[in-house]
């Protein structure tokens, strides 16, 4: 009965250092992208309103808006808010999200 307690206690402890050098081992590399269905996104910029005044002109490329404030008074705001568009018809056509910086 001792032999066999014995023998199972070293199978045991051969099986956790097995288990140790084999998960140790184990090195996972590359590059993973998050995404969903992203064939059913083309977000693009289709308003700016600058200080409560539609400026499109703003828009550069339909992805990046370009704008300069220059604040020069204590509680002086700049208000800059836009409108996202989507052209795929699979999701909602027309997004209303607005966004507000400074």
């Amino acid at each position: 009965m001792k032999r066999r307690s014995f023998l199972m206690y070293v199978a045991i402890i051969l099986m956790s250092i097995g288990f140790a050098a084999v998960s140790t081992t184990l090195f996972i590399n590359g590059n993973i992208n998050v995404a969903s269905n992203t064939q059913d996104f083309d977000v693009y910029f289709s308003r700016v309103f600058e200080n409560g005044v539609e400026n499109n002109t703003l828009i550069q490329d339909k992805t990046h808006i370009t704008f300069e404030a220059n604040l020069k008074e204590i509680d002086e705001v700049y208000e800059l808010s836009d409108q996202r568009s989507n052209r795929r018809d699979t999701v909602s056509n027309r997004n209303h999200d607005y966004s507000k910086c400074c």
